[in-house]
């Protein structure tokens, strides 16, 4: 079962582009007026006053006019949707060398492929004995570069541990 919603499109008029509105992007409107402070549209006798700043939104199958709304209005009714046309996901593992007790370490854990800026999520995880990973923690998880994710890991033991390995995944979704 697919999860489904209609789609509208949305537009601000900005006091320069009400002919694009009017004749272009609605098919069921004419302009009527456009003074760049007040686009005036109409459908036979009837009139749409939109102020500079507005927003009209429309039924996109169809293009024709549904509402328009004062930006608080606009703010308040309509989320804008994003479409996810592709994501990227690296991955990267690098052993956590030996930690006194108390001690923490900076581990650069390079990712491949390499992410094209550090507009991505990252998370990260440990991997060693029960034992071992029962005194480790991640302290924290910095997005160095696109290539490099560093992962701090503290020794929260009271003995020097060995044997762990950090493992990280970063994905960036890009959207239209």
């Amino acid at each position: 079962m697919a999860i489904v919603t209609r789609k509208f499109e949305s537009v601000q008029y900005n006091g320069t582009n009400g002919t694009y509105i009017a004749n272009t992007w609605l098919t069921d409107m004419q302009l009527i007026s456009d003074t760049g402070n007040l686009l005036t549209l109409g459908s036979g006798e009837d009139r749409y006053p939109v102020p500079n700043g507005w927003w009209v939104v429309r039924d996109s199958g169809a293009t024709r006019l549904l509402t328009y709304c004062s930006p608080a209005e606009y703010a308040s009714s309509w989320a804008p949707v994003m479409t996810a046309t592709a994501a990227l996901l690296s991955m990267g593992s690098a052993v956590v060398p030996s930690l006194l007790a108390s001690a923490s370490v900076a581990v650069a854990v390079p990712l491949s492929p390499a992410m094209p800026d550090t507009a991505y999520m990252a998370s990260a995880v440990l991997t060693a004995s029960a034992s071992i990973l029962a005194s480790l923690a991640i302290t924290s998880i910095v997005r160095t570069s696109g290539t490099v994710l560093t992962v701090t890991v503290q020794n929260t033991g009271l003995i020097t541990l060995s044997g762990a390995t950090a493992i990280a995944t970063a994905v960036r979704v890009m959207s239209t």
